[in-house]
């Protein structure tokens, strides 16, 4: 690369954020973590993904959901600290050749896309103990590109951004509503009127942000033809002509259980959820902290990450699940100390950085995607979960909560029953 990468930019940017950070409101909560944010960066496995991992990681993330789910559960983490980042641009020109060559439209000629995004992924112990990766987005907005972010471009024009909320996916299970529920409720972190009211309500929630972060056109793609039929309607904009999701009867189809490549994608939304990021804190006053959000705020939060992140989730499952099969080669950076690059009129840092490339051709990787990751198994039949209780932690170990997860039914009628029967021993 000749100039240096965004993670490199954005250490560079931090210590000017006035200048460098859109959106930056000052005060000491926002000070306070854009310095914790420096130590993080720093500190971070950085990585660099070369184009042809970057288009094979495209094309496996087009795979039906049953095979996307397997991805999920192969797309760990592998450092508890991580950047990683691509040639955006490069990725919009083969998504549009891609999806072109698929017979379908590709719509986002008119989007402002920045040159490069990258994601620092951590993980984050929350005041329960529960545990998460949170992923959180960054890119460098040029001042021709600002527009088409938003009416308000001089807010954003030559700044790094970072949405003010962020998203996680759970790898190795679905999330429990239920217990869901008991944690948003003890950690206290947002307003009352916002929370959902039901487990049912709150996965009404997560099929939203999974349709969105997985992006619209893959629900459409994999939803059964009459939900679809059901649940779609084209947009009152005359001029992009676009299909939008009427969310009218959602319980009901989510519900519906008698397609297996759907029961699947209902799967993955299941573990997704969002989270205030880092850059919630520079970018709303600091008064705004001790005052609260209301639910209409708080919806514009995440609305703003969805449509700047659709379809990276589904492009960083497969990523990852692509890194984790041992078929790329690591190249290791190091910046030459003689050329000094600037950014904004600061110095970047030269930090070294991993290039990662696959060490297979393309008739192979999509061999291996197709052998390794065959699709998640049969729909179980209906059977009965029992009660039990949960214990809710903090960080040190300590129980500060005991919730009851009530039984429930699971499963498809249609492919049979299973009985079960609890032997009850007393010693």
């Amino acid at each position: 690369m000749d100039k240096p990468i965004l993670c490199n930019q954005i250490l560079s940017g931090l210590t000017q954020p006035k200048k460098a950070l859109a959106l930056y409101s000052g005060g000491s909560i926002a000070d306070s973590m854009i310095r914790q944010t420096q130590v993080d960066l720093l500190q971070s496995q950085k990585f660099v993904v070369s184009e042809n991992l970057v288009n094979n990681a495209y094309k496996a993330s087009t795979e039906k959901p049953s095979v996307l789910l397997e991805m999920v559960e192969n797309a760990q983490i592998p450092f508890d600290n991580l950047w990683i980042e691509w040639d955006e641009r490069s990725r919009q020109k083969f998504i549009k050749e891609f999806t072109n060559k698929r017979g379908q439209d590709y719509n986002f000629d008119s989007r402002g896309v920045p040159e490069r995004v990258g994601y620092h992924i951590k993980k984050f112990t929350d005041e329960t103990g529960h545990v998460d990766f949170l992923y959180e987005m960054w890119a460098f907005i040029e001042k021709d590109k600002a527009e088409d972010f938003t009416e308000q471009a001089d807010f954003l024009a030559d700044k790094f951004i970072q949405p003010s909320m962020c998203f996680t996916i759970n790898n190795n299970k679905s999330i429990n509503f239920e217990e869901e529920l008991e944690r948003v409720d003890t950690l206290d972190e947002f307003p009352k009127e916002w929370r959902a009211k039901s487990s049912d309500q709150l996965m009404e929630r997560a099929f939203h942000t999974g349709a969105k972060l997985l992006s619209s056109w893959y629900l459409f793609e994999n939803m059964p033809k009459h939900l679809l039929k059901k649940h779609t309607r084209h947009s009152n904009n005359k001029k992009n002509g676009q299909i939008v999701f009427d969310s009218n009867n959602l319980p009901d189809t989510l519900a519906y259980d008698k397609d297996h490549e759907f029961n699947c994608l209902k799967e993955i939304y299941s573990r997704i959820s969002m989270a205030q990021s880092r850059g919630m804190h520079w970018s709303i006053p600091s008064w705004k902290f001790q005052e609260g959000y209301s639910r209409d705020e708080i919806q514009d939060h995440e609305h703003n990450l969805t449509v700047m992140c659709e379809g990276d989730l589904r492009f960083l499952i497969s990523l990852f699940a692509l890194i984790n099969q041992d078929v790329s080669d690591i190249q290791n950076i190091v910046p030459d100390n003689k050329i000094i690059h600037t950014k904004l009129g600061k110095r970047v840092p030269r930090n070294e950085y991993k290039v990662l490339s696959l060490n297979i051709s393309d008739r192979k990787v999509k061999k291996l995607y197709k052998d390794t990751f065959i699709g998640k198994g049969n729909p179980k039949r209906l059977h009965t979960r029992r009660g039990h209780f949960r214990h809710l932690r903090n960080i040190h170990g300590e129980i500060v909560k005991k919730v009851w997860i009530k039984s429930c039914v699971a499963g498809n009628a249609e492919l049979g029953t299973i009985e079960k029967d609890y032997n009850l021993k007393s010693e």
